[in-house]
């Protein structure tokens, strides 16, 4: 799956940014790993940092791998701007399928929103495990969302409208039942723990509000007139549907992590 890193990652940063109660049960839960030492974490597929700076913060070193330049410069940007943090950073374009490390040289590893960007999710693990220390820890972030009827509504409709220009969308394999799956069976030990859960959303005037601009480096395969008749048919569907702009798009968010310890490759 291929997707425009340098039109996305402003779009990614606002999208994906883990609210403080999040870092805070992240920091945690490293620290309760850590036994109070100095943890050596490798960030596999980084993206702007938003897992990394909260245990820089903390004093943990944490290498941040990523394939996207526009990513680990937003990431670059972000370091700069923090001031003088207690853990060290280093900064890696690679792809996480092949990663330029020695075996077992991590104490643990932090794997969010990257198994799906990756034809063959189990290759990614395996390498994860291969360069984490025996005892190590893979830490698999997975955000759950449940969205309201009427967010479920709009969201149906659009993928209906864009898809029937020809486009589709790309599978979003694997899910995280999968992956959660996989680690257990060749764990150890495996727990899952949530760090934070909470409610956010918009109104429909919100949504609307650029609604063809924010989303077309999603769709940079679809032509531009047939984008624009998708994006105007839409819009004036949910102008029908939902005629109250202040009308709420709500959708409950939890964060979990599971923790797999003694992995095997494979």
């Amino acid at each position: 799956m291929s997707l425009p890193f340098d039109e996305l990652v402003e779009t990614f940063e606002s999208s994906r940014g883990l609210p403080l109660p999040a870092q805070r049960g992240l920091v945690a839960l490293v620290d309760d790993l850590a036994v109070g030492r100095k943890l050596k974490i490798l960030d596999a597929g980084a993206g702007t940092g938003r897992l990394a700076l909260p245990l820089l913060e903390r004093g943990h070193d944490v290498v941040a791998v990523d394939l996207a330049p526009p990513m680990l410069a937003q990431l670059t940007g972000k370091l700069a701007a923090s001031g003088p943090l207690i853990g060290v950073c280093r900064m890696v374009r690679a792809d996480v399928v092949a990663l330029p490390f020695a075996a077992h040289i991590f104490d643990a590893a932090l794997v969010a929103s990257v198994l799906y960007l990756v034809p063959d999710w189990r290759a990614v693990v395996a390498e994860v495990s291969r360069v984490l220390r025996p005892d190590g820890a893979l830490l698999f972030v997975a955000e759950r969302s449940e969205s309201s009827p009427a967010l479920e509504r709009f969201d149906t409709r659009w993928r209906e409208t864009i898809e029937a220009t020809g486009y589709r969308h790309p599978s979003s394999s694997p899910d995280d039942a999968a992956v959660i799956a996989a680690l257990d069976a060749s764990a150890t030990t495996c727990e899952v723990h949530e760090l934070a859960s909470w409610t956010a959303g918009q109104t429909v005037g919100q949504a609307l509000d650029s609604y063809g601009a924010r989303l077309r480096p999603l769709y940079a395969t679809v032509p531009d007139d047939t984008w624009q008749v998708a994006v105007e048919d839409f819009t004036a569907w949910a102008r029908t549907t939902f005629p109250d702009p202040a009308t709420r798009f709500d959708f409950a968010v939890t964060v979990e992590v599971t923790v797999a310890r003694g992995l095997t490759r494979g």
